[in-house]
């Protein structure tokens, strides 16, 4: 009995700790996560990649790299950039590629991740804004 409690408890705060990390991610929409960013007050782009592909390959991001939408968002210098992927797979590889040169120099309220199919760079407060 006291086994099969101490399976069911760790299986619990298994499935809590995922929830915690889903909730700590921007909207998987990139619609939704632009209109999030307005009502919080931030000035926010969403720019299909085919419309930004020059900007997108200084940022390391080749066109073979599955993207297909970026969201950007700005408040009095608290800002985000979400990009999303068409699978899970490609923001996964372009996060492995990539996750050096987006975590170098972050300050202690920025944060860079991948969550699903996007990967994020950006103030803490806007990726909160941004769900």
């Amino acid at each position: 009995m006291k086994h099969t409690s101490r399976i069911i408890a760790l299986l619990l705060l298994t499935v809590m700790c995922v929830g915690l990390l889903i909730s700590c991610a921007p909207a998987s929409d990139p619609a939704k996560a632009k209109e999030a960013l307005e009502e919080n007050g931030y000035t926010a782009l969403k720019y299909e990649a085919a419309n930004i592909k020059g900007l997108l390959e200084r940022m390391g991001v080749e066109s073979d790299d599955h993207l297909e939408t970026a969201v950007y968002g700005m408040k009095d210098g608290s800002a985000v950039y979400i990009l999303y992927f068409d699978s899970t797979k490609a923001a996964r590889e372009y996060w492995t590629e990539n996750k050096d040169s987006l975590t170098d120099g972050l300050e202690k309220d920025e944060v860079a991740a991948q969550s699903g199919k996007m990967v994020y760079v950006g103030n803490k407060d806007a990726v909160k804004a941004a769900r």
